[in-house]
């Protein structure tokens, strides 16, 4: 019983993980790209 729940809980909790990992990852791309797009604004003024 436990060998088929254990692969199964290891596999929740890596999906979990990346959905984690790909959510900071797309907040920091965001960020990153708003910022420098705000940048290159500024300075072609």
């Amino acid at each position: 019983m436990t060998n088929g729940i254990s692969p199964l809980c290891a596999a929740t909790a890596a999906l979990i993980v990346a959905c984690l990992l790909v959510r900071l990852v797309g907040q920091f791309v965001v960020g990153h790209t708003f910022r420098v797009s705000r940048w290159l604004r500024d300075r072609s003024r």
